[in-house]
């Protein structure tokens, strides 16, 4: 069986275990926990974009990216990834504290996030102050 959705470590031989249901499973999908540092005026935070967000993110999807560094010898995976360096982008954040670790801590998970193009934002925002001022 496959383990859908489930986190696994390797039980044995040929054999997957999920820690949360106590399952062996004889397969599984690779996944992604993409941990991304995002700034603005306010600060920095640190946040973890899970499978389709980290996905459309990279532009690859996990079994795409092990097979690039399986083929490709000596790849650097980091230049790949880099891409989206200071790019600007729209964050849909869920923040949950987490109880277990003392004195509590947030974690930040990505529930949605689009790439913002500031040209045409901006231009659209002068054509509003621009009409404003003709009233």
């Amino acid at each position: 069986s496959e383990a859908a959705g489930c986190s696994v470590i390797k039980g044995g031989q040929l054999k997957y275990r999920c820690p949360n249901c106590d399952q062996l499973y004889t397969r599984f999908n690779y996944g992604f926990a993409l941990k991304v540092s995002v700034a603005d005026f306010s600060g920095c935070r640190k946040l973890t974009l899970f499978n389709q967000h980290a996905e459309k993110f990279i532009g690859k999807s996990p079994d795409e990216m092990i097979k690039m560094r399986k083929d490709v010898s000596g790849w650097d995976h980091e230049l790949y990834l880099n891409k989206n360096l200071f790019k600007t982008f729209l964050f849909k954040v869920r923040s949950k504290l987490n109880h277990v670790i003392e004195g509590g801590k947030f974690d930040h998970t990505v529930e949605s996030f689009t790439e913002v193009h500031i040209k045409p934002v901006c231009l659209g925002l002068i054509m509003e102050i621009t009409n404003l001022e003709k009233d």
